[in-house]
């Protein structure tokens, strides 16, 4: 839904936002200490941009307490400043979005586990702010460098335009 939401302007329900919280909520108490910190991220996505600031506010302060460097796949530092800039870019703060990501942005390779296409997400979100920020020189270079890593990935490219 964030992917369709931000990258495709494509309109989703508030109620579903809600919904699919609630059943992030549920995980958390049920199985919390079985799931990966890509899980805590989305989780935290969810709760924040169905209006629960707090609790998303746990799940970054879950993901900073985890172990600095490789050992936390860098999460505690890059993934939750992520998060963070996400939750920026859900305020209509652009300018501390970028400032929080960007740092998160270059080291993303670092970040333990995920595909490569669960790591674009990030990407996309990134160039889609520096595009409502009108920084046309930056996304040119953001989508050259996707395009360099995923020569197949045009039509993605596409819709930036």
């Amino acid at each position: 839904m964030w992917r369709l939401e931000v990258v495709r302007h494509a309109p989703t329900d508030d109620l579903t936002w809600r919904d699919l919280a609630e059943q992030e909520e549920r995980l958390l108490q049920q199985q919390a200490d079985y799931l990966t910190v890509w899980m805590h991220h989305w989780i935290g996505l969810a709760l924040a941009r169905a209006g629960d600031t707090a609790k998303a506010q746990q799940q970054m302060a879950w993901l900073r307490s985890l172990p600095e460097g490789k050992a936390g796949g860098y999460w505690a530092t890059h993934g939750a400043d992520l998060l963070e800039g996400e939750m920026a870019f859900m305020r209509g703060d652009l300018p501390t979005a970028v400032q929080l990501m960007a740092p998160a942005i270059e080291h993303l390779h670092a970040l333990g586990g995920g595909s490569r296409e669960q790591k674009d997400i990030f990407h996309a979100v990134f160039t889609e702010i520096h595009r409502r920020l009108e920084h046309i020189d930056t996304v040119i270079e953001l989508a050259q460098c996707r395009l360099l890593g995923k020569p197949n990935h045009l039509q993605s490219l596409a819709a930036l335009a």
